[in-house]
């Protein structure tokens, strides 16, 4: 099983991005749905309830600061012909979040990725890359309504995430 901490993205740009994203990108993949809309901040192994506890203590003291963030470019990923929208640069209270969290992780023994952070919403998923087109010039300015952890649940052979905890962000 697998967790990641997520900001999540208000409903309203949620719908702009799919409405944006299915007049852009014609439909050859899995798209993802709307709901599902977030801002991955960092992944991990799934911790134990104990640590989950714990967890949950500490990131209550992490100061919740208001992060805007732009994403304004469409970029594929091979590997799993994933479509993504991004943005080339990470606003540094972002980036300090993530910081803080891997941090956190690090601190009670659980295993986190430290490649370098780059915000994105994953839009499609098994696309053909000849029908990927590049940005059109569109940006999304993202206000996250809060932040949770979620963690992955085996289901019919896929992989749902439930919300096992949520904070409120700015």
């Amino acid at each position: 099983m697998h967790s990641f901490f997520a900001l999540n993205v208000e409903t309203e740009t949620q719908r702009e991005i799919n409405k944006w994203s299915i007049l852009r990108l014609p439909d050859k993949g899995i798209r993802f749905s709307e709901n599902t809309f977030n801002i991955r901040l960092c992944g991990f192994a799934a911790p134990g309830a104990q640590r989950i506890e714990a967890l949950a203590r500490e990131v209550d003291n992490l100061a919740a600061t208001r992060i805007e963030i732009i994403l304004d470019t469409l970029c594929f990923f091979p590997r799993h012909g994933e479509v993504k929208l991004t943005s080339i640069t990470t606003p540094t209270d972002l980036g300090y979040l993530v910081d803080r969290l891997r941090r956190l992780l690090n601190q009670l023994n659980i295993k986190t990725s430290h490649r370098p952070y780059q915000p994105y919403i994953t839009l499609l998923r098994d696309y053909p890359e000849e029908h990927f087109v590049d940005s059109d010039g569109s940006t999304f300015l993202i206000k996250p309504v809060s932040m949770s952890l979620y963690q992955s649940t085996l289901n019919n052979r896929s992989f749902p995430y439930v919300e096992l905890l949520n904070w409120d962000v700015g």
